[in-house]
């Protein structure tokens, strides 16, 4: 059996770590965020292996420095593809939240203003009369923001 090779290992997990964020970005270009759940489980995965990987060489800096130049080559040029990539996706993450936030936004305004006032639910689901307080009381709702 080959020993496994961590200079490798880095560039294979950066680049499949690369397509996932693509995919990723496209899914939320094309405004199919539901499509995203399926690519989770790999993501996380791919990204905690990264981490161990980028660890692991950091506290190597002997043996970066040792490398053949082409194996450096290919290695700079995984990280920064995925430096790139990671960026985007962080931007596309933040427009989607945004536009999710505007849209709840819109939506409670618009019940609002049909009912007069923030519809209340006991705790049973049932829509309380009167908004379970008077018209002017202030209402909340809550909204999971995680991405």
């Amino acid at each position: 059996m080959k020993p496994a090779n961590p200079f490798a290992d880095l560039v294979t997990t950066a680049e499949r770590l690369t397509e996932v964020l693509s995919h990723e970005v496209a899914l939320l270009k094309a405004m199919k965020p539901r499509a995203l759940a399926a690519l989770r489980e790999e993501k996380d995965g791919l990204i905690n292996s990264y981490e161990a990987h980028a660890r692991a060489l950091n506290s190597a800096p002997d043996a970066l420095r040792e490398l053949d130049p082409e194996v450096r080559s290919e290695i700079r040029v995984a990280v920064d593809a995925l430096h790139s990539i990671s960026r985007e996706n962080e931007r596309a993450l933040r427009a989607a939240k945004e536009v999710n936030e505007r849209m709840v936004q819109t939506i409670v305004e618009a019940v609002q203003e049909q009912t007069g006032q923030a519809a209340v639910y006991d705790p049973k689901g049932r829509m309380e009369p009167n908004g379970g307080a008077s018209s002017t009381a202030s209402q909340g709702l809550s909204v999971n923001r995680e991405l």
